[in-house]
């Protein structure tokens, strides 16, 4: 379950995108939720003005207006980094959160989520949990009414289906389980069949509203596919690495360049039990 949320928020659409993501989310499982905004710790230009009071107010500023928007209990922290990634990391890890979310990259169409530069570095270092908002999301809205997961009995997705099941069932939404069979030459209506029945048993055993299905083909397609139908495609790490491939896997990867959905990219160390008490930051602002 997840008890704090740390949101990167630059300021600009993906922010807020990321915004609309994370709170969704945390009102769903009733989590402590964090905007955070990072840059440099030199002065920048803001309208004619170098000074880091400018840019701190500035940056306190755009969160505070998304927060309004959107996430009317979150705190709002700024801090000085030049690598976003890093800030978020190190974040995330002083405060034990169990979730980072952040924009899609720039470069995927409107409805639809590619992990970008930041996502792909916040991978490699493996804080929390990873969720990617798709582009445009805070012009759309989002209701958590269909969470996917695809599964195939292994470790990694065994990790995949607690998380989805758990933020299925605490936003009452409908959770899709879908195995795949990857086609051959050779393959049979029975090994179809065998996995329709591994999903159905695992379905058997959630406590959100379930559904099991089985696909035929290559797994990356298929649930890309299915990610177009659905608000939240939840997905498993292969291994933690220092290379994003190796890191998702090939069916991940297929998912990470092109998602048509928001998804969430699960992490081993998702329990945090020495987590600091977040009731002092509810809902103030403070400078770094």
């Amino acid at each position: 379950m997840f008890t704090r949320i740390v949101v990167g928020d630059d300021g600009g659409p993906q922010g807020e995108d990321a915004v609309v993501l994370g709170a969704a989310i945390a009102r769903a499982m009733g989590a402590g939720i964090t905007l955070l905004q990072s840059y440099p710790p030199f002065p920048v230009s803001i309208e004619g003005h170098t000074d880091r009071d400018t840019q701190t107010r500035s940056a306190h500023a755009q969160l505070a207006a998304h927060r309004d928007r959107h996430a009317p209990d979150a705190h709002v922290e700024v801090v000085w980094d030049t690598q976003p990634a890093r800030a978020l990391s190190e974040y995330a890890e002083s405060w034990h959160a169990d979730l980072v979310v952040i924009g899609s990259s720039h470069r995927a169409p409107a409805g639809r989520t590619a992990l970008g530069q930041t996502g792909r570095a916040l991978i490699e270092r493996a804080p929390a949990a990873l969720g990617v908002a798709s582009r445009k999301l805070h012009e759309r809205g989002l209701d958590l009414a269909r969470v996917a997961v695809g599964f195939d009995s292994g470790p990694e997705s065994e990790l995949a289906l607690r998380l989805a099941d758990e933020i299925a069932a605490a936003a009452d939404a409908e959770l899709l389980l879908e195995s795949l069979v990857r086609s051959h030459g050779d393959l049979s209506e029975r090994d179809r069949l065998d996995a329709l029945e591994l999903g159905r048993r695992a379905a058997f055993g959630t406590a959100a509203r379930a559904r099991a299905d089985a696909r035929v083909g290559d797994p990356g397609l298929e649930l890309r596919a299915l990610s177009e139908t659905v608000d939240l495609m939840v997905i498993g790490s292969r291994r933690w690495g220092a290379l994003a491939r190796v890191v998702l896997g090939g069916v991940g990867e297929t998912l990470a360049s092109d998602c048509g959905s928001s998804m969430l990219i699960t992490c081993r160390a998702l329990r945090h039990p020495n987590a600091r008490p977040l009731a002092a930051l509810s809902g103030e602002e403070e400078k770094p």
